[in-house]
């Protein structure tokens, strides 16, 4: 009987030792966490006043318009359509004349 208990004894300090060991772990992880949290909010709260100084600052130097013009909300006509071409030119190209159809005269 007295190895039995032994046993048993061992089994439950080792199960103790356990429990102990996932407490100790769970603790430092929740620990962590809180000083990770800490820092972000200071981190955060710095951010947020250099982002207002920055935008006060861009506001004294460059102020904001203050006539805005008004959105047209009349439709714009439609192009007429016609039966001339469209000429359309290009930036760096000279017009070309197209070759008329007419024959010219050959000297006789």
């Amino acid at each position: 009987m007295s190895n039995k208990r032994k046993k048993n004894r061992k089994l439950k300090r080792q199960l103790l030792n356990i429990f102990i060991l996932i407490c100790f772990t769970a603790s430092a992880f929740l620990l962590y966490q809180a000083i990770i949290t800490k820092l972000d909010e200071k981190t955060n709260r710095e951010t947020y006043s250099e982002i207002e100084e920055i935008f006060e600052r861009s506001i004294r130097e460059n102020p904001p318009l203050t006539e805005e013009p008004e959105p047209s909300t009349s439709p714009e006509p439609a192009p007429e359509q016609s039966d001339e071409p469209v000429v359309t030119e290009f930036p760096g190209q000279t017009p070309t004349t197209s070759p008329s159809l007419t024959p010219t005269p050959t000297p006789t």
